[in-house]
């Protein structure tokens, strides 16, 4: 059995280095690529594939791959330029806007033909006279498909993408993987964890139940995993039981247990009232909920007790503004209910944002008029599935077949989780080790007992300690005793520290220094510990 590739293309062959694969031959198809009459981008990028394969000489036994790359502006097709003022033509139209990128990758061996299709959205900034000039002088148009190529120099003119980035290079990886292995190829690289370059997001299930991990540059960054308690923003029409004195607080029946309401006022046993899961209970504990419920999906989040029409201030760009505020009047147009528009909204296109909207005010709509008094669910947690769509919103591969995790080297990165100790590499690490009371983080340096190694190991737990308690699903009251190091470097340590928080999105309180010279933080419990849910 030989492997070869039907390609002569340079990025092909260093893509599929990435997850070790090397043909033992190269033998480019002399085909005809010319679409035909009214074809669509996507048929004549299958198409194109099959023929490839089809035109590529090989043994019986021998394993074939080919693949196809198109970029297409609604139903025209951009194919490689023939000159410079071809693609010229091709970056004037694709300026300002968004594009489709398709790549068809094929395996044949034998009869037997796999063929997958990867179909990504790119977006091109305004590309300025003297930017055009200046990327076509680069030459590097010659051979790309619509004129450009991201990887290259054109990447700077590329803001935003969605769906796989080695899709829009040329070859999807994980797809590309995938089928390797159905037709018998010895793919030992896959768990190697060198597939997962850049962000990529893979949906699959642990012991049965439904999970999504967020790896970054082949290292795990997040794990969400369903748990058999009702998930945060769960909604329920529940029951006042019992106050509790001396804390303010009241006990509510809902159809999943008990329940705990802080900071009551004026409601009585008996009353029903409207409640949200805001974090997973303490064994032994009542649910934690309150009465601001809010709506939230990708685009937008609906709150029903703080009217008024918000944008987040991370989109800047006064024109997008305006157009979101007016995408915003128009759906909630009528409704006594307020709206923030999320930052993901500078890169979704107008009708997306409207639709999600649309689906966010109308559930709030069924909710809060729902005049019923029974006790119910009326509506349920995201589960991880639609929480990573919901929440990861940043440019990322997405992979949803079954072994996702296995093969991308998720489940080596859970295996080590569960360990207590943090590897600092030379630097020393951190023991992360839960107990009833509070979470403890131990810094250590590891042999060497300067004050210039405690310095350094404990920044590193500054910038390190969100992931790590992301990973392990850890929240609560968590004590850090680090490494020594005089007082006067406690200041750049708490710099640091905010900074890797800043960018978490579970809610977390710096709280500051003890008589002792530990730091302490409170994280509030929106995850189940890693070693509940995978028992």
């Amino acid at each position: 059995m030989a492997f070869i590739l039907g390609s002569g293309s340079p990025r092909r062959l260093e893509l599929l280095g990435q997850i070790g694969v090397v043909p033992d031959a190269v033998r480019p198809p002399d085909i005809d690529e010319d679409p035909l009459k009214a074809e669509q981008p996507r048929p004549y990028c299958n198409r194109i594939t099959r023929e490839k394969l089809g035109a590529v000489e090989a043994e019986h036994d021998d394993i074939v791959l080919c693949a196809d790359t198109t970029v297409a502006v609604g139903r025209r097709i951009l194919g490689k330029p023939a000159d410079a003022d071809e693609a010229a033509a091709f970056i004037k139209l694709l300026s300002g806007r968004r594009h489709r990128v398709i790549t068809s990758v094929g395996v044949k061996r034998g009869d037997k033909i796999w063929q997958r299709d990867v179909v990504s959205t790119v977006k091109m900034k305004p590309v300025s006279k003297p930017e055009l000039d200046a990327y076509l002088a680069t030459g590097d148009w010659k051979g790309k498909a619509g004129g450009y190529g991201i990887q290259g120099p054109a990447g700077t003119l590329i803001p935003w993408i969605s769906g796989s980035f080695t899709g829009i290079v040329g070859l999807p990886l994980s797809e590309t993987a995938g089928l390797l292995k159905g037709a018998g190829y010895p793919l030992y690289a896959a768990k190697s964890g060198v597939l997962m370059k850049g962000r990529t997001i893979i949906l699959d299930h642990i012991n049965e139940r439904e999970a999504a991990a967020l790896m970054v540059d082949g290292k795990l960054s997040d794990i969400l995993v369903a748990g058999d308690a009702p998930a945060p923003g769960t909604i329920y029409r529940a029951i006042a039981d019992r106050p509790v004195k001396g804390q303010g607080g009241m006990f509510l029946k809902t159809p999943d247990g008990s329940a705990f309401l802080r900071q009551v006022k004026g409601l009585s046993p008996g009353q029903p009232l409207l409640v949200q899961v805001t974090g997973y209970a303490e064994e032994g504990k009542a649910i934690p909920v309150t009465q601001k419920v809010l709506f939230k999906s990708r685009y937008a989040i609906v709150t029903p007790d703080a009217p008024g029409l918000n944008i987040s201030r991370s989109i800047r760009d006064d024109d997008m503004r305006d157009e979101l505020m007016v995408i915003a009047k128009e759906v909630m147009d009528g409704r006594e209910m307020g709206l923030i528009i999320r930052s993901c909204c500078a890169e979704a296109s107008p009708e997306d944002i409207a639709d999600d909207v649309e689906e966010m005010a109308q559930l709030a709509d069924n909710v809060i008029n729902d005049d019923s008094d029974e006790m119910a669910m009326l509506v349920a947690g995201d589960g991880p599935h639609v929480l990573a769509w919901r929440d990861w919103t940043e440019a990322a591969e997405v992979v949803t077949q079954a072994g996702g995790f296995e093969d991308h080297g998720v489940l080596d990165a859970l295996e080590a989780a569960e360990g207590a100790f943090e590897s600092f590499g030379a630097s020393g690490g951190m023991y992360i080790e839960p107990t009833r009371a509070l979470i403890a983080v131990d810094v250590n340096t590891g042999n060497d007992a300067s004050l210039a190694a405690g310095i350094k190991a404990n920044m590193l737990c500054a910038r390190r300690l969100p992931q790590a308690l992301r990973v392990r699903g850890l929240a609560g009251q968590i004590t850090l005793d680090l490494a020594p190091m005089p007082k006067k470097d406690r200041r750049a340590f708490e710099v640091a520290l905010r900074a890797a928080f800043r960018t978490d999105e579970i809610e977390t309180a710096l709280v500051g220094w003890t008589p002792l010279g530990h730091y302490e933080l409170q994280r509030k419990r929106v995850r189940l510990p890693l070693s509940e849910v995978l028992g």
